[in-house]
């Protein structure tokens, strides 16, 4: 009962710091200062995930631990989003390419459908690296 509990609130703070990922897709936070906080405060450091290369990412966030992988490829896939929204061609690529390296670490390591439609995902990602200038 305890390990449920305990896997019940991270399932909430993540749900939080995505919702609040969207937010900030969608212009209603102010600042990303307010988005790094919050996921600071879940023990995330998004700048983190944004410099290193994205194998050491995968080695740093932890080879077995797939909930964290999976929660810095979304937040990377949203902020790459984001970025793309903007016209930051180079920052969107580079965060879209490192989500999908993490997404794609993930496959096989989960629970069918643990991760609402991994291959689709990916899609996705594609789709939107697709609409990029070549460089």
């Amino acid at each position: 009962m305890e390990q449920r509990d305990y896997v019940l609130r991270e399932i909430e703070r993540l749900g939080y710091l995505l919702a609040r990922l969207r937010d900030r897709i969608l212009g209603r936070i102010a600042s990303a200062e307010e988005l790094h906080g919050a996921a600071r405060s879940l023990g995330v450091d998004l700048d983190m995930a944004r410099t290193v290369d994205p194998e050491t990412l995968v080695l740093m966030i932890g080879a077995t631990d797939v909930t964290r992988r999976w929660f810095f490829a979304e937040a990377l896939y949203l902020e790459g989003l984001d970025a793309l929204y903007d016209d930051r061609a180079a920052d969107a690529s580079d965060l879209l390419l490192r989500a999908r390296m993490l997404f794609e670490s993930l496959d096989g390591q989960v629970a069918a459908g643990a991760i609402p439609d991994l291959p689709a995902r990916l899609d996705e990602i594609d789709a939107a690296l697709g609409t990029l200038p070549a460089d």
